[in-house]
């Protein structure tokens, strides 16, 4: 039924038929089936064009416009396999690095990407605010702000150091280093995803700004679920320990609670041994804690506890004050 459906949303009238239902029908599993086709419609046609920038524009312009909903987006950010092949940025910017070493490109622009990803050893709950600041993720907000306080020199700053500003001026300066260009516009790609998944899920998401030879891929999401509780949602793809998630729920005034995730159980090990530490650490910043667990993921699928796990993805998220 699903194949017959596909084939023939290709034929303009039935397209045309489903729009009008899904905006006319009186009978409401009617309209909201009608309304899902052509989202899903919509969304394959957008594939068809597989230059990544390109469809995370017209996603955004979609987004913006409310010709798609944000959930019709968001399911596609997660799911499609285009959007999966994304690398570690922090491996990308190596890359770049490496290229960049054989441009005319002046020191401190260097020196500035080179301070993008701090050593996963070396940060503290300053360096991750700064990293995230700089990740590319809240340039516009700041360009939006920086409109509004032109004297600012902090926020020009920020501006100025900011990793999609850097990777744009690089292009503008390159414009004829394909190498550099490719390189640079897979980087921008990825920053406008993570934007775009932000934007679809009202939330702050973006890649994790570290160096870290373990880390196969990785993102971070914080969002407000509502004025007492904020959630934040870390996704590890580790080299030698595969899948990791991490959800923290803060109640406040200062309640958390914190579960793991793993995919081996050597992990699941290493990290109950030393449960004991991190409730110590916890305590020591004066924050109750209300729960912590550590949940086999292979395990899970058919228990209440994958319920809540998958409650978890769902809800999740922190706006963060950068």
């Amino acid at each position: 039924m699903k194949n017959i459906v596909k084939y023939f949303m290709k034929i303009n009238l039935l397209k045309s038929l489903l729009v009008d239902i899904s905006q006319t029908s009186s009978i409401p599993n009617a309209k909201k089936i009608a309304q899902t086709i052509v989202e899903d419609s919509s969304l394959t046609d957008i594939l068809k064009n597989k230059d990544i920038q390109q469809i995370l524009k017209e996603l955004l312009s979609n987004l913006s416009s409310k010709t798609k909903t944000s959930k019709a987006v968001l399911e596609m950010l997660k799911n499609e396999t285009l959007f999966k092949g994304f690398k570690s940025f922090s491996s990308e910017i190596k890359n770049l690095l490496k290229l960049l070493d054989t441009t005319n490109i002046k020191q401190e622009k260097l020196t500035t990407l080179k301070q993008i990803t701090t050593d996963i050893k070396m940060v503290d709950d300053k360096i991750l605010k700064n990293n995230l600041s700089k990740s590319g993720i809240f340039l516009e907000s700041y360009l939006k702000t920086f409109t509004k306080s032109i004297n600012n020199d902090n926020l020009k700053q920020t501006i100025l150091d900011d990793t999609k500003t850097i990777l744009l001026k690089l292009n503008e300066e390159n414009p004829d280093n394909k190498e550099l260009l490719k390189q640079s516009n897979k980087l921008l790609a990825q920053i406008d995803y993570y934007q775009l998944l932000s934007l679809a899920n009202y939330s702050n998401h973006t890649y994790l700004p570290f160096a870290w030879d373990g880390l196969e891929n990785g993102d971070i999401e914080f969002k407000q679920s509502n004025n007492e509780q904020f959630v934040c949602h870390i996704s590890l793809e580790l080299k030698y320990y595969g899948a990791v998630k991490i959800n923290m729920i803060f109640d406040k005034p200062n309640k958390l609670s914190m579960s793991f995730f793993v995919e081996q159980m050597s992990l699941k090990n290493k990290i109950q041994e030393n449960l004991q530490k991190l409730r110590q650490a916890i305590k020591s910043v004066d924050i109750d804690l209300s729960l912590l667990s550590v949940w086999d993921m292979n395990q899970l699928k058919p228990n209440k506890q994958f319920e809540a796990y998958n409650s978890y993805q769902n809800n999740f998220g922190v706006d963060i004050t950068v």
